[in-house]
């Protein structure tokens, strides 16, 4: 394996990792691969290819957080049965999605007229 394939290799592990924190790219080079210049990333891998990189890892980082996020919305789904309104309405946003908030107008006003009374009101 050459030192670019190792090189992506420790960034996937490192970063796809949901107990590890979130690092700049210059922490990266430093922290994750190890080199004494925070620049040196940029020698095996250009913007692009960390951003695919990233891209790939936070993917993998969010299958394998599935089960975190289990025993969130079992905790949620407990508080909203034993009454806690908020909770109850938290967890059907996030299983169900959100109720899209309809707006409806009493005035019968249309388009066009709102346009005509703004152009007597507004200075040219």
């Amino acid at each position: 394996m050459g030192k670019k394939e190792h090189n992506k290799f420790k960034l996937l592990e490192y970063l796809s990792e949901p107990e590890n924190e979130f690092l700049s790219r210059f922490d990266l080079s430093i922290t994750v691969l190890g080199y004494k210049n925070a620049r040196t990333i940029y020698r095996f891998f250009t913007p692009d290819e960390l951003s695919e990189i990233e891209c790939q890892a936070f993917d993998e980082r969010k299958r394998k957080s599935v089960r975190r996020r289990s025993k969130v919305y079992d905790s949620l789904y407990t508080e909203a049965i034993d009454g806690n309104v908020q909770a109850a309405k938290e967890y059907l946003d996030r299983t169900e999605g959100k109720i899209q908030e309809k707006i409806e107008h009493s005035d019968k006003t249309t388009g066009a007229e709102v346009l005509k009374q703004l152009a007597e009101i507004l200075p040219d």
